[in-house]
């Protein structure tokens, strides 16, 4: 028995032209997936409804807002300043463990994880392990994105912020 495989492509580079290229290929044959999170409003947009990246880890449902949002309103004048601001909290949690990680090979999105209550454990190599500075600094930046983005309106604090709230790492 022979069983037919799935042509895929995995392209995280940023560009929107070559990736709605290939979302138009074939009549939109194959389906596409987006590695960068933090251009989710882009790549929807453009057609890609799957989207793999770290940040849905501890983040999922800004994200799955997001797309549910998009998916059932589209992106129109009247949602469109919604939609965006939810794309922004999302750069401004990438900004905020990227910023407060050491440099050096550490892993601030791992700790942040750890924060949200999704205990995935110190570094592995090749990352290195935070020292009691690194985590502060980390932790600061989580709980200030937190108390800076509050919830979105009509939905409740994201459930990383609650979780962190009630004592993550």
């Amino acid at each position: 028995m022979v069983v037919p495989s799935t042509p895929v492509s995995s392209d995280t580079y940023p560009g929107m032209m070559q990736a709605h290229r290939i979302v138009a290929y074939k009549g939109g044959k194959y389906e596409v997936f987006s590695g960068r999170e933090e251009m989710m409003l882009e790549a929807l947009s453009i057609g890609i409804r799957g989207h793999v990246g770290s940040q849905f880890n501890f983040a999922g449902d800004l994200f799955n807002l997001l797309a549910n949002r998009f998916a059932s309103e589209g992106l129109t004048s009247a949602n469109e300043g919604a939609l965006r601001g939810l794309q922004l909290r999302a750069l401004d949690l990438l900004a905020a463990w990227n910023d407060a990680t050491p440099p050096g090979g550490r892993n601030g999105a791992k700790y942040f994880m750890n924060l949200a209550g999704v205990e995935v454990g110190d570094a592995r190599l090749p990352s290195l392990p935070l020292d009691a500075q690194g985590r502060a600094d980390l932790r600061t930046a989580f709980d200030a994105f937190c108390e800076a983005s509050g919830p979105a309106p009509g939905t409740a604090s994201l459930h990383m912020c609650a979780t962190s709230a009630r004592g993550g790492a």
